[in-house]
């Protein structure tokens, strides 16, 4: 909501605003400051062009449309999407948050190792986590244990054989729950604990998110108003 009432205010300036100052600097005459000049070029850039901004946010939105609804270009967006500093982080978390608990239901009501990575497959988010659990459920048809599989995907051997996928205490809970013979709740366990550093960090990201935006958005606005001003001023002065 910030963001679109910030647009909407710098559009209106862009587009009847600074066009009326724009005819009181030309009745005084004289040199623009240079921001001013930046200013007003923007604003007829913006009144003039209009119409291709607007077909060019239509098309790219189009496209990416499209692109989403490809599995290869679903597949390239979400890998430039973990690739951003700390939202890939987060939503690495979420995903394996999400797959933990999905499969932590599943083995809670019965369903076979096996069965259950069947129907993961797709649930989590992400095509990393797709091919994770094709080769887990391969491993455990082989006669592998669950937290050696996922072992593959952990934070030492990722390096070597995988993106890291499974945190260091999902590994841990699998084994103790494969040990204890009571993976389900070990499982179950697991997933409020990456649900609850979910909700961390997500709410960390909006305390920081928050002022920046403030901070951002009152620049661009009130830097607008200060170079419609800066003529007034100089004005001022030489009165």
């Amino acid at each position: 909501m910030v963001v679109v009432i910030a647009l909407t205010v710098l559009s209106v300036m862009m587009v009847w605003v600074i066009p009326a100052f724009e005819g009181m600097f030309t009745s005084l005459g004289g040199q623009l400051p240079t921001a001013t000049r930046w200013v007003l070029a923007l604003s007829h850039g913006v009144t003039t062009h209009w119409p291709l901004g607007v077909g060019g946010m239509t098309l790219a939105v189009l496209i990416l449309g499209l692109a989403w609804r490809h599995p290869q270009g679903r597949r390239l967006m979400l890998e430039g999407w973990w690739r951003v500093p700390g939202w890939g982080s987060l939503h690495q978390l979420g995903c394996q948050a999400r797959w933990t608990r999905t499969l932590a239901t599943l083995s809670a009501a019965g369903l076979p190792l096996t069965d259950a990575l069947t129907h993961l497959e797709g649930l989590a988010g992400h095509p990393r986590f797709d091919a994770a659990t094709r080769h887990i459920r391969h491993a455990l048809v082989q006669g592998q244990s669950l937290s050696r599989s996922l072992a593959r995907f952990g934070p030492q051997r990722a390096q070597r054989h995988a993106p890291e996928l499974f945190s260091g205490m999902m590994l841990q809970m699998t084994h103790i729950g494969e040990e204890s013979g009571s993976l389900d709740v070990l499982l179950e366990r697991a997933a409020q604990q990456l649900e609850h550093d979910v909700a961390r960090r997500v709410g960390a990201l909006s305390r920081l998110v928050e002022p920046a935006l403030m901070v951002v958005l009152g620049g661009l606005v009130g830097g607008l108003v200060i170079a419609l001003y800066l003529p007034l001023f100089q004005l001022g002065q030489i009165l």
